[in-house]
């Protein structure tokens, strides 16, 4: 019995001092995967272009890539993640799409911007309105998003500019 007492409080102080001693991981806000703390640089800007866009409908939940089909609609897309201290601190969206994929309207020029990671999927929003402007899941920045019809559905997905 007092092995047993002994051993729960060793494991609770453990467990307390916890985020000391276990190396904390931190989001690679490149959009590519996760790192250790301290590995990515916590002053540099994060260039994410197109990787692929999906349409999605009841038929097709996975996805059917559009972005070859239509290239005059997604050229030019681009998205820079500003970082000051580690913390995402703007962002500024290139894009010349004919058509609105934010609710609010697409940002112009840098805009501040924060990582909310306060609930799942973790996401980066706009400081002024807290629109979101893109989602990171699963190692992965996206952004789903409809034009006017319910059963159709469209995903941009984001990788990774090498700067």
């Amino acid at each position: 019995m007092k092995h047993n007492i002994t051993l729960i409080l060793a494991l609770s102080a453990l467990f307390l001092a916890g985020c000391d001693l276990i190396p904390q991981a931190q989001v690679d806000l490149s959009g590519s995967k996760t790192e250790p703390a301290g590995t990515v640089d916590p002053n540099a800007v994060s260039r994410l272009t197109l990787s692929r866009v999906l349409q999605k409908d009841p038929n097709n939940s996975g996805g059917l890539e559009i972005q070859d089909e239509f290239p005059e609609y997604f050229q030019g897309y681009r998205f820079d993640i500003y970082r000051e201290d580690g913390k995402i601190r703007a962002v500024e969206i290139h894009t010349d799409m004919p058509f609105e994929i934010y609710p609010e309207g697409t940002p112009s020029g840098k805009v501040e911007a924060y990582f909310d990671n306060s609930r799942m999927p973790w996401t980066i929003r706009q400081k002024s309105n807290d629109q979101i402007l893109a989602i990171y899941s699963v190692g992965k920045f996206y952004y789903p998003f409809r034009l006017g019809c319910q059963e159709v559905s469209y995903e941009l997905q984001f990788k990774s500019e090498t700067e």
